[in-house]
């Protein structure tokens, strides 16, 4: 992917910048995808099993309940899907 922008984020580890790219993502669960920014954050270097970390920023659309005892986590919107495409085509536009 092409990096188009660089961004300086804040998280548990503090203060850094990063590469931004231009990708396109689907979720199948939710039946939502969309085309943008996306911040390229260093999983890997810190050990991390995960493939992508879910900001804020599209959690917030969303109601997410985190099981601690088994550590599953579900994320439901009450949103029609058409409803979310128009969102997300808004956010994030296309290119």
């Amino acid at each position: 992917m092409p990096v188009v922008n660089a961004e300086t984020i804040g998280g548990v580890g503090g203060v850094l910048t990063v590469d931004v790219y231009w990708a396109q993502l689907y979720v199948p669960q939710l039946d939502i995808g969309f085309t943008g920014p996306v911040a390229g954050v260093h999983l890997n270097a810190g050990q991390q099993p995960h493939q992508v970390l879910i900001g804020r920023d599209f959690l917030r659309h969303f109601t997410m309940v985190y099981e601690g005892r088994t550590g599953s986590v579900k994320i439901t919107s009450d949103t029609n899907r058409q409803l979310w495409r128009a969102l997300w085509s808004r956010l994030f536009g296309s290119r």
